[in-house]
């Protein structure tokens, strides 16, 4: 059986008495795009924060490519090729977009390697190229959010967790920004996790789906399977199968 790129097992995460993950297992074969969807509060953020090093786990582990990195800095996991875009963008406002991104490639130990990379990141996105010297605070919501991805590129991941890429944007942005992701994929290779809230947009981009829901994953499966909608809905909001 094939190692997957990642993989959660029973993973709890509190935040003093209040228990944000109970007992998550999940995971993310190479080169899929895979979403976790899932109301305000079911635990979608502090998931992938705890992927990414940035909150303690009570229990359970996180493995990449079969190793396991549950305690690792976030700073460990990211040279291990994990990038998180986090909910809200948290850019540099008052840095310009090309400073932003060169803060993305702090990784590389190679200046020249950098310097490549955000060459080819802004032929991939024209609208940052255009604003390259403006600073990120004065770009549009849409533009924050592709500085974000590609500031998260620039780190030169093979995992990008990518918290509520649409959130706050105008339907057509998203349709944008998940092109943009769509393309890097294909050129890059790259695994995606996607949290988001609507499963009507996951449905057209995933490979697979979870649902999330009160610190639960209430429901798995690939996307065709799950195409009505109803079994999400149902795990979404918990309602039984006559949907009282």
């Amino acid at each position: 059986m094939r190692t997957p790129h990642l993989e959660v097992t029973d993973l709890h995460v509190s935040y003093g008495q209040i228990a944000a993950l109970r007992g998550v297992s999940l995971r993310v074969e190479r080169g899929e795009t895979v979403c976790i969807v899932g109301p305000n509060g079911a635990g979608k953020s502090t998931l992938l924060a705890a992927i990414a090093g940035g909150v303690a786990a009570g229990q359970g582990a996180v493995l990449l490519g079969g190793s396991p990195v549950t305690g690792l800095a976030p700073e460990a996991i990211a040279r291990k090729g994990v990038s998180l875009v986090p909910e809200g963008r948290q850019i540099f406002s008052t840095l310009t977009v090309t400073e932003n991104l060169r803060l993305g490639g702090f990784l590389h130990s190679n200046p020249g390697t950098a310097r490549w990379l955000l060459n080819d990141l802004m032929d991939v996105f024209p609208s940052l190229k255009a604003r390259a010297g403006y600073p990120a605070g004065r770009l549009s919501g849409g533009e924050q959010q592709m500085l974000a991805i590609a500031r998260a590129i620039m780190t030169g991941p093979e995992l990008i967790l990518i918290d509520e890429p649409s959130l706050g944007l105008a339907p057509k942005i998203v349709d944008q920004v998940y092109a943009i992701l769509a393309e890097i994929k294909a050129r890059r290779g790259v695994t995606l996790l996607i949290n988001e809230q609507s499963s009507t947009r996951i449905l057209k981009h995933a490979d697979r789906i979870y649902v999330l829901r009160g610190g639960r994953i209430q429901l798995e499966g690939r996307a065709e399977e799950l195409a009505d909608g109803e079994a999400i809905k149902r795990a979404y909001f918990g309602f039984d199968r006559e949907g009282a």
